[in-house]
């Protein structure tokens, strides 16, 4: 049991990693995302938070995001410029420790 008034913490890190909804998780398959979230329980994947204190900005944020990649693959095609493994680095945002280094070219 929980006493009243304790604060209570979750882990997104934890949770986005959930094999019931995410299988394969650790690997990159962007494929995953391509039919939306909309068959996830609520609140198995919110990396905006959730509930009456989600961020407010999380529907400009996702449409910025998008817009930019867009505009940047329509424009040049992406490289990796090293092979070496992506680490991440939990934070307040999950990045990778040392950077993706890509070069960009024209098309």
């Amino acid at each position: 049991m929980i006493p009243a008034g304790s604060e209570v913490a979750m882990s997104q890190w934890v949770m986005h990693r959930n094999p019931q909804f995410f299988p394969e998780s650790l690997t990159f398959k962007p494929e995953r995302w391509e039919n939306s979230t909309d068959n996830l329980p609520k609140y198995a994947y919110l990396p905006f938070g959730g509930g009456p204190r989600i961020c407010i900005g999380n529907h400009f944020a996702m449409m910025e995001a998008k817009l930019l990649l867009a505009t940047i693959a329509r424009q040049y095609r992406m490289e990796r410029v090293d092979d070496r493994e992506v680490e991440l680095e939990p934070s307040i945002t999950l990045r990778p420790k040392h950077g993706i280094q890509v070069k960009l070219l024209r098309r």
